[in-house]
C-alpha cells in the first residue's frame, strides 16, 4: 500500500433511499402481559468475525507487536465472567453496542424514523423521518428497540440482546493497524453536500465491506476467525415484526448479507456472519398458566430456513420491510465484498 497522503479520500459508501412515504407510526404492545397471539422467545446465535471486529473500551493498552515492538493502541471491550468459581478477564461485544447496529439496519430496511441526528443536520432529514417522541405513535424501530422522548415518554422495546462472549479456543485478539479516520463533515455545520439533493438527505449511509486497510492508528481488535455465542430476546413481536429482525440480521434466506458493527467500518473491519443456533418460542400462556408453557425449540438448518423465509415474507408483504431497501443493503454488504481492495489515504 503506498503512503498515505494528507487530502482526505471519499469514504466507501452507498446511500440507501428512505422508505419516507411508508412510515406508519402506531402504539406499541406493551410489557404488561405475554401476549399469547404474539411471538415471544429467544433466538440462539454466532457470531463469526469476518474482518477483524473492534468495539473500543476508551482505554488504552500497550502491546507488543510480532516484532518485539511496544504500541499503545485502542483497547476492544472486555469484561469480567465467573468461570469455574474464578474471575476470568475476556473479550466481549457488549448487547448494548449489537443492538445498536441492529437497530441501524432495522432503520435502513423498515419505514423507520431517524432517530439519532445532531442539530445541524436534522433540518436535511425528510419530515415524515423526524424522531418519535410519544409512546403512543412510534414507527416500526422504536417499537421494537425502544425510544427516549420528549417529557416523560420513554419505552423500552421489545427486544434485547445479551453481551456477546468469545467461545474458548475459537480466536481472540490481534492488533490491527488502520489508517487515520475523520469526521465526513469535520469544520462545517450540517450535512456535505453529496448527501444532499435539493437540501434534503439521500439516505442512509451504507459502508461497504472490503479487505482492511492499513495505516498508523493502531487497535485491539477480534482477529478474523473468532466466534462468539450471543442471544437475542423478543417479547410480543408479531411474525412480521420478527422476520424484519430476522432480515435485518442478514438471515432472509433470499438475501444474506453479512452486518458490519464497531471501529473502522469505513476501511474493513467490523464484518460479521450471523449463524443461528436455535430459536425457543414461549407456549401460550392461555393455556398452560400465567408463566407460560415449555418453550418449543426450532432447530436444523431446513427447519430454520423455513421458519425464516415465512416471517421475513410476512415483514414485506406488511410493509415491514422496504424491497428496495432489502435490495440495496444486500448488494452493498453481500460476502463477495470482502475481496474488495481497500481505499488508500485518509479516510
Amino acid at each position: 500500500m503506498t503512503p498515505q497522503t494528507e487530502t482526505p479520500v471519499e469514504k466507501p459508501y452507498v446511500l440507501v433511499d428512505f422508505a419516507a412515504g411508508q412510515l406508519k407510526r402506531a402504539e406499541p404492545v406493551g410489557h404488561n402481559a405475554i401476549d399469547g397471539r404474539k411471538l415471544t422467545g429467544e433466538v440462539e446465535l454466532y457470531l463469526i468475525v469476518r474482518t477483524p471486529l473492534q468495539v473500543a473500551s476508551g482505554s488504552l493498552d500497550v502491546v507488543k507487536t510480532a516484532q518485539g515492538e511496544e504500541v499503545i493502541a485502542q483497547g476492544s471491550s472486555i469484561a469480567r465472567y465467573k468461570a469455574e468459581g474464578t474471575a476470568q478477564r475476556m473479550p466481549i461485544v457488549p448487547g448494548s453496542s449489537l443492538k445498536g447496529a441492529l437497530r441501524s439496519l432495522v432503520e435502513t430496511l423498515s419505514p423507520s424514523c431517524v432517530a439519532v441526528s445532531s442539530g445541524a443536520t436534522r433540518f436535511a432529514i425528510p419530515r415524515p423521518l423526524g424522531r418519535c417522541t410519544r409512546i403512543d405513535s412510534l414507527c416500526p424501530a422504536c417499537r421494537l428497540f425502544g425510544m427516549s422522548g420528549a417529557g416523560h415518554d420513554n419505552y423500552l422495546g421489545q427486544v434485547s440482546i445479551v453481551d456477546a462472549q468469545l467461545i474458548p479456543g475459537q480466536g481472540g485478539l490481534v492488533l490491527v493497524r488502520i489508517p487515520l479516520l475523520w469526521a465526513p463533515a469535520r469544520g462545517r455545520g450540517g450535512l456535505p453536500g453529496r448527501y444532499l439533493k435539493s437540501q434534503v438527505a439521500r439516505g442512509r449511509k451504507v459502508y461497504l465491506p472490503s479487505q482492511p486497510a492499513a495505516g498508523p492508528d493502531a487497535r485491539l481488535a477480534l482477529k478474523t476467525g473468532s466466534v462468539l455465542k450471543t442471544s437475542l430476546h423478543f417479547e410480543n413481536l408479531s411474525p412480521a415484526e420478527l422476520g424484519l429482525v430476522i432480515t435485518a440480521l442478514g438471515l432472509h434466506p433470499q438475501h444474506r448479507f453479512l452486518p458490519k458493527i464497531g471501529a473502522g467500518k469505513p476501511v474493513g473491519l467490523g464484518s460479521i456472519e450471523v449463524a443461528v443456533m436455535a430459536v425457543r418460542l414461549r407456549g401460550n400462556i392461555t393455556q398452560t398458566g400465567r408463566l407460560g408453557g415449555p418453550a418449543v425449540r426450532y432447530s436444523g438448518d431446513d427447519v430454520l430456513k423455513s421458519r425464516f423465509q415465512t416471517w421475513a415474507e410476512a415483514a414485506i408483504q406488511e410493509g415491514l420491510v422496504a424491497p428496495q431497501a432489502l435490495t440495496a443493503v444486500t448488494d452493498a454488504l453481500k460476502s463477495d465484498n470482502l475481496k474488495r481492495p481497500p481505499m488508500e489515504g485518509v479516510y
